[in-house]
């Protein structure tokens, strides 16, 4: 301090005797007669527990960041007017913008739904779940499940979003539905009566001409092993080129027994 007048202050780790580390902040404040510094007066302060908080406020952060950056979802951050501030690398990777291209955008320039989940945000507590769909930046629509939610911080209020994508799931599911219903159009079609099975040799769907044949409704058939309803063991699988029929006796509960000849071929990916 000498020949000063300014205030010194450190912050460093001591040691006691039995080495227990404490933190300290020691502040210096000189003490002048004619201008000079004489003395000076030491004022320490111990830091230790607001040490303790900022190291744990550390490893809480790090804890934080380690879940947002490997998410197997994607999760985003809006403020009040739909404005994007942060996203994880999944969302980011699922919307094929960078962080900082998606930061310059608002919810509703990728969602054409966005003003209406806000409102929703912003008269319901806790959190909604929906399915919607997102713009990504090479023009493709990705769907997603999203989960969403407001909170606050301070005066203002924030958004937060969880959303999985669900776009190939939802492709494989119109797809199956839209076999099903091929299936079904040929079902109809189909004066012999058809039968069709399940990977486990139980009935998943039949004709009207197997329903009359076997005089029981469908519903009453649908789930049985095909091995309950005749006697003896099915016949084998056979390819088209060498089908031959198998007579089987069909006995249905509450319905006289049926004389029938199976094929039984392979639908494969049909």
């Amino acid at each position: 301090f000498k020949g000063n007048t300014i205030t010194v202050e450190k912050t460093g780790t001591l040691s006691d005797s039995q080495q227990t580390d404490w933190t300290w902040r020691i502040k210096g404040i000189p003490i002048t007669r004619h201008e000079e510094a004489v003395e000076a007066l030491f004022l320490i302060e111990d830091r230790t527990q607001y040490r303790m908080l900022e190291d744990e406020l550390i490893r809480s952060e790090d804890r934080y960041r380690n879940i947002f950056n490997h998410a197997p979802c994607g999760i985003f951050f809006a403020n009040n007017q739909g404005k994007y501030l942060d996203a994880n690398p999944a969302a980011l990777e699922m919307l094929g913008y960078s962080l900082e291209e998606l930061t310059t955008l608002s919810t509703r320039e990728l969602s054409a739904d966005s003003d209406r989940r806000l409102r929703r945000l912003r008269e319901t507590p806790g959190w909604i779940e929906e399915d919607t769909r997102y713009l990504r930046k090479d023009g493709k629509v990705v769907e997603v499940h999203l989960l969403a939610s407001s909170y606050q911080s301070g005066k203002e209020t924030y958004f937060i979003g969880i959303a999985k994508d669900i776009t190939a799931k939802n492709e494989l599911q119109r797809n199956l539905s839209a076999a099903k219903a091929r299936l079904k159009a040929v079902l109809s079609l189909e004066s012999r009566p058809l039968l069709l099975l399940d990977a486990q040799d139980r009935i998943s769907n039949l004709n009207s001409a197997a329903v009359e044949l076997l005089d029981c409704p469908s519903e009453n058939l649908l789930g049985i092993p095909l091995a309950d309803l005749i006697d003896g063991e099915p016949p084998p699988l056979q390819d088209t080129s060498s089908a031959s029929a198998s007579p089987c006796v069909f006995n249905i509960p509450d319905s006289p027994p049926v004389n029938l000849s199976v094929i039984r071929l392979p639908l494969g990916n049909i």
